[in-house]
Parts: C-alpha cells; structure tokens; sequence
C-alpha cells in the first residue's frame, strides 16, 4: 500500500449502506483541508455560523412576535380559526429556533 493510500486509509471510517438491494460495506474518507487554504476554509466556516446565528434569531423573533399575534387573535372569536394556527407555527419556530 502506497504512502498516500495508507494515510487516507487511516482517516476513513467503514460504514454498512445499501446499495441496491444489498447492504455494502462503503469506505467514507473525512474531508480535510489542505494546510495552504486553512485561512479561506476558517473564513468560511465564520461566515456560516454568524449566518446560522442570525438565522436562530430572526426565527426565534418571528416565532415570538407570531405567537402574540395568534394568541391576540385566539382571543377575538371570529379570529379564532387563524389565530390557532399562528400561535402553533408560532411555537414551532421557537423550537426550531433553540435546538
């Protein structure tokens, strides 16, 4: 086994997938970044978790402001129908929003 074969060999992990009607076992390599583009790969993983950040709380405050609304609405008995569902999606934004 050649040098380069060995490490990538090393740094993989075998998992069972099906394929087709049987069940394989498949080599998954993990992706590393070459020393060279490190600064652009930590770049772009900063950017993507301000991004995921700003996501959770935009949902988190639209679920809130959402979830005032339906319960504003629940209390009116002609909004009631909308209401109730605003309220749940509201409430469903919460928690995709913590976890």
């Amino acid at each position: 086994m050649r040098g380069e074969d060995f490490r990538a060999w090393r740094q993989c992990q075998f998992i069972e997938k099906p394929v087709g009607a049987k069940w394989r076992t498949v080599m998954v390599t993990k992706n590393t970044t070459p020393w060279i583009l490190w600064p652009f790969a930590a770049l772009w993983n900063l950017l993507a978790l301000v991004l995921n950040i700003t996501g959770r709380v935009l949902a988190g405050i639209l679920g809130v402001g959402l979830m005032i609304l339906g319960i504003a609405l629940t209390m009116t008995v002609a909004g009631a129908p909308v209401g109730i569902p605003f309220a749940i999606l509201g409430f469903l934004l919460i928690i995709r929003s913590i976890f």
